[in-house]
């Protein structure tokens, strides 16, 4: 509306609407996003890693070293879940 008033030569005052509050809160493991009054979206996540390190004799080279007795460490993912869970309410 603005544009075309602008592009018209008009000058009037449009009154913008409000944007939502957002409030952000982490609780109960779970980070919870409320917009205005009536939606929220919770998101919770979980992970579970494992890190192992292997220290070969001195006579064995593992594959992606340099040379024979070099240790090596590896970093994996096992499992990992993201879950979303929203809601709403009607105004009034």
């Amino acid at each position: 509306m603005e544009l075309f008033l602008f592009k018209h030569g008009l000058s009037e005052k449009i009154d913008r609407p409000k944007p939502p509050a957002l409030n952000v809160v982490w609780r109960d493991g779970k980070t919870r996003l409320t917009i205005g009054s009536n939606f929220y979206l919770e998101m919770s996540n979980r992970v579970q890693v494992r890190y192992t390190h292997v220290f070969p004799d001195e006579t064995v080279k593992l594959p992606g070293t340099e040379a024979a007795a070099d240790s090596q460490g590896s970093f994996r993912i096992r499992r990992a879940k993201l879950k979303f869970e929203a809601g709403s309410t009607s105004p009034g």
